[in-house]
Parts: C-alpha cells; sequence; structure tokens
C-alpha cells in the first residue's frame, strides 16, 4: 500500500483550488489529445447526416474521443508517479526512461518536470536520448507496427492503473 504524507481537506475553499489545479494539469497533461477529441468531435457533429459514409465518419469521431480520452487518463496517472518520482529522486534519466515510449507520455513528463522547475534538465535527458519534437507515435509502434493488434498495448495505453500521489495534491 502507498503511504500517504497528504492530509486530509476540510476547507471547502481549499477543495475548490486543488480541483481547480488538478484540472489545469489535466488539460495541460493531455493537451495534444484533448486537440484529437476536439477533431473527433468535428467528426461526429460534422455538416451532412445522409449516407453510410457519413455514418462511419461519425462512430470514427466519436470512437476517436473515446480513446483519446482514456489515454488522457493512462498519461494524468504517469504524470502523478513522475512527479512522485523526480520529487523523491531528482531528476534521473533512470526515471525518464520510463516515461518516454511515447509522445503523450513525454508531455506528461514535461508537466511535471516543470512543477517541480526540471524543465531544462529534462529537455537535457530528451536530447541525450535522441527525442525531438517530431518523434510522436509511440516507440513501439514505430518498431513493430504489429502490436497494435496486441491487447497487452491497449491495456497499458488506455488502462493504466490509477496512481494516488504522495506528496501532491496536484
Amino acid at each position: 500500500m502507498i503511504e500517504n504524507h497528504i492530509a486530509p481537506i476540510k476547507n471547502p475553499m481549499v477543495l475548490c483550488h486543488v480541483y481547480t489545479k488538478r484540472c489545469i494539469r489535466y488539460f495541460r497533461v493531455g493537451f495534444l489529445l484533448h486537440l484529437i477529441s476536439i477533431a473527433g468531435l468535428a467528426l461526429f457533429f460534422r455538416v451532412g447526416t445522409e449516407g453510410l459514409l457519413s455514418v462511419c465518419l461519425s462512430v470514427c469521431g466519436i470512437g476517436l474521443v473515446v480513446f483519446a480520452q482514456l489515454d488522457t487518463r493512462s498519461r494524468f496517472q504517469n504524470y502523478k508517479a513522475a512527479k512522485d518520482l523526480f520529487y523523491e529522486n531528482g531528476l534521473k534519466i533512470r526515471i525518464v526512461r520510463l516515461f518516454t515510449a511515447s509522445r503523450c507520455q513525454r508531455d506528461a513528463l514535461s508537466v511535471a518536470a516543470r512543477d517541480l522547475d526540471l524543465s531544462q534538465a529534462l529537455n537535457d535527458a530528451y536530447e541525450e536520448l535522441g527525442y525531438k519534437w517530431f518523434h510522436i507515435i509511440p516507440d513501439v509502434v514505430a518498431a513493430r507496427p504489429k502490436c497494435l493488434l496486441a491487447r497487452k498495448f491497449w491495456k497499458y495505453t488506455l488502462f493504466a492503473p490509477s496512481y494516488t500521489s504522495k506528496y501532491f495534491l496536484w
């Protein structure tokens, strides 16, 4: 069981502040995925509602939203875990490697590093690992495209287990 160092909050104003900060972090962590969700909604609510193509685009649009939001939730769990690890150990290349499998994970890591003023060290680590801004496709998919058919890939990508932060409320 994870030992939690955070006292329960009883003040409603403080609670409101905490939830606001969590929402802001949630949107920062999944910025690219939220943009994909907006594109999916645009497909779903597009002009024209007749024909088979229209139905297919609607289904694809709503599917895109669901997948993007499940992935965002998983990346938020990565963010909380990475932030705790950075707080406990500082920014170490071993920790960075745990969360560099995809662009979305690297975005979550960047938000965690920014919260702890470790952005420059993280950028140096990305440079050392050879990641650039245009590396969007997950490493495992680039290496083995057939992994998209594996249940383990989708379970890890969309259904990461919940993580409770030990040190931070947001």
